[in-house]
C-alpha cells in the first residue's frame, strides 16, 4: 500500500499533464488560425492585382502617399 502522499502527487501530475496538453492544443489550433487568416489576406490580395494591377498599384500609391 502507498502512502497517501504518493496518490495525491500522482493525482497532481495527471491534472498538470491534461492542463498542459489542453494549453499546447489551444496554442497550435490559436496558430494554424492565424495562419489561416494570413493564407487568406495574401490570397484576396494576389486575386484584386491579377483583376486590375493598374488600379492596385494607384490605390496603393494614394494609400502610402506616393507621389511618382
Amino acid at each position: 500500500m502507498r502512502p497517501l502522499i504518493f496518490g495525491r502527487l500522482w493525482k497532481e501530475n495527471i491534472a498538470l499533464n491534461l492542463v498542459k496538453s489542453m494549453v499546447k492544443k489551444t496554442y497550435r489550433g490559436m496558430i494554424f488560425i492565424i495562419f489561416l487568416s494570413v493564407l487568406l489576406i495574401g490570397t484576396v490580395l494576389l486575386i484584386t492585382f491579377l483583376a486590375d494591377p493598374m488600379a492596385m498599384f494607384e490605390h496603393i500609391k494614394q494609400v502610402f502617399g506616393l507621389k511618382h
